[in-house]
């Protein structure tokens, strides 16, 4: 888990310096480091999606914000992201 917030947390500072590239990365690596993890995939997820809106990764984007979602339901941050890209 401390790995995985690590990856996370990378991904926040380069999203917020504009890296979204780099953002995309780090939270991919996250994810991937402990997937079962619904609560914490779905904030990650929708992190993603920020940065692959930022890439012009409409398919992406989408995909990332229904998943998001499917692990938690009433996640705001996916919910506003995804009705952007629709």
């Amino acid at each position: 888990m401390e790995t995985m917030m690590r990856r996370h947390d990378n991904g926040n500072r380069y999203y917020r310096n504009e890296k979204y590239e780099e953002a995309f990365r780090e939270y991919s690596a996250a994810l991937q480091l402990d997937p079962l993890n619904n609560a914490y995939c779905a904030v990650v997820y929708a992190n993603r999606a920020a940065a692959a809106l930022a890439l012009k990764r409409f398919d992406r984007a989408i995909n990332d914000c229904t998943e998001s979602l499917r692990r938690r339901p009433n996640m705001s941050k996916a919910q506003y992201r995804r009705a952007r890209v629709s």
